[in-house]
């Protein structure tokens, strides 16, 4: 039959394990980035929808949301509100 060495397998261990560790680091990459794009696609319709309401609201490039709205002593106010993802971003 076959005969191996003690370097050969511990060689395809390290390989095996090696491959095993990637592909579970990337499919958790893959479940990453599904669920930051469903959190933006959230918040961009918290957005429209504050918008529809006749709040203006703005989504910024570092993930704030700027809403601002006319309050009943005809000042206009604002605010920045930072929106995380429960999953860390890249």
């Amino acid at each position: 039959m076959f005969q191996f060495t003690i370097r050969e397998l511990v060689l395809v261990t390290v390989i095996v394990a090696v491959a095993i560790g990637w592909l579970l680091d990337r499919r958790q990459l893959t479940t990453l980035r599904k669920d930051r794009d469903s959190w933006k696609g959230c918040v961009y319709a918290l957005v429209g929808e504050l918008n529809m309401q006749g709040v203006k609201a703005k989504v910024h490039d570092d993930h704030s949301v700027r809403i601002s709205g006319y309050s009943g002593d005809g000042d206009w106010h604002w605010c920045d509100v930072r929106i995380t993802p429960s999953a860390p971003m890249e």
